[in-house]
């Protein structure tokens, strides 16, 4: 399936607001390991921005990325959908988001929505989603769990869960109950 491209808009740079955002975030990001800082701006769907920069950890996957921090800014400020997103990092090409950042950017998104990577000077690209996310495992994907399940219960089991565990697979044997410690 191949997904169209968002409808050009103006090309984002210095004086925008949502660029000047996202590179205000990007002077604040804590990247003292990779020396990479990124910002990232998303403009909900009520028009507000949000703003976001990755923080490195000593150890290593602890960090967040800037998409996940603006996300989160979203969120704690009532706002629940991405109207737009803004990337900005410096490099050779265009910066996309990670895997991971893509995955999240989609749990607040449509496939068209525009993901914008750009660099200090201005937009480099604008991308949708979807294109950089082909084939995603969405929640309407956990519903068709449910439905599936064909057993009248409300889910299958939170994922992960072994067999008899509590939210584990219906069906499965139930857990042997634990065994209490020998006399000593």
């Amino acid at each position: 399936m191949t997904r169209k491209a968002p409808p050009p808009g103006p090309s984002l740079g210095p004086g925008d607001p949502l660029f000047d955002v996202a590179s205000r975030a990007r002077a604040h990001a804590h990247a003292p390991y990779s020396g990479f800082p990124v910002g990232a701006a998303i403009r909900s769907e009520e028009g507000r921005i949000f703003a976001g920069c990755n923080v490195e950890n000593a150890s290593y996957p602890e960090g967040t990325c800037a998409e996940t921090g603006a996300i989160a800014a979203m969120i704690a400020a009532g706002d629940r959908r991405i109207a737009e997103i803004l990337i900005l990092a410096e490099g050779t090409d265009p910066v996309p988001p990670c895997g991971g950042c893509r995955q999240r950017i989609l749990e607040f998104a449509d496939p068209e929505t525009p993901v914008i990577l750009a660099g200090p000077e201005g937009e480099r690209a604008r991308l949708a989603l979807g294109g950089l996310l082909p084939g995603p495992f969405s929640g309407s994907d956990l519903g068709q769990l449910r439905r599936d399940a064909g057993d009248g219960m409300p889910d299958r089991g939170a994922p992960g869960m072994p067999p008899g565990a509590p939210g584990g697979p219906p069906g499965a044997p139930p857990a042997p109950p634990a065994t209490p410690d020998p006399p000593a």
